[in-house]
């Protein structure tokens, strides 16, 4: 049902916007005040569509680090919902935006985290809401919710898919006992968080179709999500009459 909700809701953000888009060879990608809020990720070099079009040209000649400040530009771009020029992006015949999806060296760091990352406390938070555990702040006591905070904390490789789950932790006081955030504390603002979220996983689907590649929502990401949450549980793929289906063993 998740999986479905999401391509239903990419469907109908998609048809907000044009089919067709003009092709530039030159010009800026993103405004100078985007830039200045994001010193981190963006500058002048890969605000320029100039850069992305030399850079695809080069793909594959040289390791899949050199590319991961791309990445994280289009992780901020799905973030700050600037469709329009994703969607350039994934139509430019000079600029193989789908080789920034899967990224790798030793960890992976393609714009593939921007739902992988988004998925991981909008599950947690669903499934303790479900048990019971959230207002109660039972959820505090789970090594799932300790590994998830110091995840989305960590130093990494390229981290702009963290941008969005660090500031919502970071406004929540810590638990006493495990300095974890207690995101029960403030029930507005987690409604607000995962309804951004589910944005994030919807705008990952339109550009990742964009560029023409299926996403692996119900028989990849969530079920296996899930999994990581359920102590021992193991998911199979079953042939149906509409293809496989991913389910719990």
């Amino acid at each position: 049902m998740l999986a479905k909700t999401i391509t239903t809701f990419a469907d109908t953000e998609r048809a907000k916007y044009q089919t067709s888009f003009e092709i530039p060879s030159v010009g800026l990608l993103f405004s100078d005040a985007m830039r200045e809020r994001y010193p981190e990720y963006l500058n002048t070099s890969n605000q320029r569509i100039e850069t992305w079009i030399a850079a695809s040209a080069r793909f594959g000649l040289v390791g899949a680090s050199s590319y991961g400040a791309l990445a994280d530009v289009v992780k901020i771009l799905i973030a700050e919902n600037e469709m329009p020029a994703l969607l350039m992006l994934a139509r430019h015949p000079k600029i193989h935006l789908s080789e920034l999806h899967n990224l790798s060296w030793g960890h992976w760091f393609g714009f593939s985290r921007v739902a992988e990352s988004g998925l991981q406390l909008y599950l947690f938070v669903n499934v303790v809401v479900a048990m019971g555990m959230l207002e109660n702040g039972e959820y505090l006591e789970l090594p799932k919710y300790a590994r998830m905070v110091y995840d989305f904390t960590c130093p990494m490789d390229f981290p702009a898919q963290q941008c969005i789950h660090q500031k919502f932790l970071n406004a929540f006081p810590k638990d006493a006992e495990t300095s974890l955030p207690e995101i029960h504390k403030d029930l507005p603002r987690l409604r607000d968080y995962l309804r951004t979220v589910f944005s994030l996983l919807y705008r990952y689907d339109i550009v990742l179709r964009e560029c023409g590649i299926a996403p692996e929502w119900e028989e990849g990401l969530v079920a296996f999500g899930l999994r990581d949450l359920v102590e021992g549980a193991k998911v199979r793929s079953i042939e149906t009459e509409d293809g496989w289906v991913t389910h719990f063993a």
